[in-house]
């Protein structure tokens, strides 16, 4: 087997563990999950040049997103979500 192929295969194999583990969570816990991943996410978009430019332009058209105090996670995170997912341009 190719080194490509062997490298690929982990890939996948990486990938299928983490969504098992995610099913296996109970969902206080997946949403709990997905909130962290999505604000990695936008933590690493933040640090290109060009991400760090569609986040300000965020800001200024949506304002910022940030969890308001006894804000539940899967209310944060679907506003979050959404905040993330509009049109600029709309």
């Amino acid at each position: 087997m190719n080194s490509v192929c062997k490298s690929k295969l982990e890939q996948l194999a990486e990938v299928q563990q983490f969504w098992t583990q995610q099913r296996n969570l109970c969902p206080k816990d997946q949403i709990e999950s997905k909130l962290v991943h999505l604000q990695e996410f936008i933590q690493q978009l933040g640090q290109a040049t060009s991400g760090a430019a569609e986040l300000k332009r965020r800001f200024e058209r949506f304002g910022d997103c940030q969890r308001m105090p006894g804000e539940i996670t899967p209310h944060f995170y679907g506003r979050l979500r959404r905040w993330l997912d509009r049109d600029i341009e709309g």
